[in-house]
């Protein structure tokens, strides 16, 4: 794996990054030597450990780095879906990529003999790990994560567009191009061609080659076959055929076949689908990356509705309950945390505007296996109401209206009137009433 992640980025990027006038990113290397240090002190390391708040740290920092060149190209109009699932992408891959970095870590705790080493040794042995993969790959990565973001932008443009207008492959036009580039200069295909799918920008690290959009009757159409034979012909080593992805579409920053990321998925049911097999070290790491994730959102959205601060409001409607729901920060609070993935997250940002449409209303006992049953029935909460919505979600880059379920807590005590309270949204694929 360590060869695989070498070779990826050997030996050009190791070269430009390392040259004096080369730009770094911004990167606190003491939080790495914070880590190596409570390394030192478990004396190993194990998938297990990314849940520690050490390794924590370090997943943000990159992410923190990443996260900045996805900042610097999204634009106000950039949908919030795409943005938020940008950003998951970010996460992940800086969780993997600190899974790889403590993994070699960890090899140089001990000696040939299997004793620990002197702290002092340690931290010198690992200041090459430091300047690779703090340094090195992640002034590859940053620069490659600004491309892919303006990429998926401009994919959403023509998207929107639809085939009223071509697009038209370009490279930069100096000696510098390379030469895969340069076989793809001037294919000019609509949007809706599959060659699009593999050889969207940026096609490697560093690339400067972008899509522009081009009126009908300006360029000749180019052959599809023929020009995804040529990419194909053109990118034939593992390291060029990882960059065959269109992250417009994907909403994936980086390439889902990084070799930092893990590999025979299969058919995982875990939300993201990373990672299977019990005991296998990319399973655990997947199962506390999932974790952190979206705990991670959490508190960042928490974050937000403490700066919002809004009021407490009433919508009314003949369709609810009782009449009214009752909405503010602590229901918001609710919502966000009982959200599975960033999709949801995004719907619940924009709940307030939806529950005045809110349809077929019902009724759902509480769940008396919960070990909270009790607290909720001291609280007053007396069942559930259910409603039905549609909202737009982000699915394969294109925004699409699917049907959610609201649940709201029926709260009754002191012997006030029942007040509604929205308490969770569930995609309806998803949800199975509670009798």
């Amino acid at each position: 794996m360590n060869r695989a992640v070498a070779e990826l980025y050997a030996p050009d990027i190791i070269t430009l990054a390392t040259k004096p006038d080369t730009p770094r990113i911004p990167f606190k290397h003491e939080v790495f030597e914070e880590v190596v240090e409570w390394l030192h002190k478990e004396g190993r390391y194990t998938a297990d450990m990314l849940a520690d708040p050490h390794a924590h740290r370090l997943i943000e920092e990159t992410y923190n780095a990443l996260n900045g060149a996805i900042g610097a190209s999204i634009t106000q109009e950039t949908p919030e879906e795409m943005t938020y699932a940008l950003r998951n992408n970010a996460f992940i891959f800086s969780g993997f990529k600190t899974h790889r970095t403590l993994s070699e870590v960890g090899l140089e705790l001990t000696d040939e003999e299997g004793n620990l080493k002197p702290y002092a040794k340690v931290l010198e042995d690992v200041r090459r790990i430091d300047d690779k993969y703090n340094g090195a790959y992640l002034y590859a990565e940053y620069n490659h994560a600004v491309h892919t973001t303006q990429m998926a932008v401009k994919w959403q443009d023509f998207v929107r567009d639809g085939d009223e207008y071509n697009l038209q492959y370009r490279t930069a036009g100096d000696e510098r191009v390379r030469e895969a580039h340069l076989a793809l200069d001037g294919v000019t295909l609509p949007p809706s061609d599959k060659f699009w799918d593999r050889y969207l920008p940026p096609n490697g690290w560093n690339c400067r080659c972008t899509v522009v959009q081009v009126l009908r009757e300006d360029f000749p159409l180019s052959d599809s076959e023929e020009a995804i034979k040529r990419g194909d012909e053109s990118t034939q080593s593992i390291k060029q055929q990882m960059f065959r992805f269109n992250p417009g579409k994907t909403l994936e920053v980086f390439p889902p076949k990084h070799p930092y990321l893990p590999k025979g998925c299969g058919s995982c049911q875990l939300r993201l689908n990373l990672a299977q097999g019990k005991g296998r070290e990319e399973c655990v790491a997947c199962e506390r990356l999932t974790k952190q994730q979206l705990r991670f959102i959490h508190n960042e959205e928490t974050k937000k509705i403490k700066g919002e601060h809004r009021p407490l409001v009433n919508i009314t409607s003949e369709q609810f309950h009782c009449g009214e729901l009752y909405y503010g920060d602590r229901e918001r609070k609710d919502l966000i945390w009982h959200c599975h993935n960033t999709s949801e997250i995004v719907v619940v940002r924009k709940i307030e505007g939806i529950l005045p449409t809110l349809s077929n209303a019902d009724t759902e006992a509480l769940d008396t296996s919960k070990d909270n049953y009790d607290d909720k029935v001291a609280k007053g909460y007396k069942y559930y109401t259910i409603y039905e919505f549609e909202a737009e979600v982000l699915r394969n880059g294109e925004l699409v209206r699917e049907p959610f379920v609201l649940k709201c807590a029926l709260i009754q005590k002191n012997g006030r009137p029942p007040q509604e309270h929205p308490y969770c949204i569930i995609p309806k694929s998803k949800f199975k009433k509670r009798e």
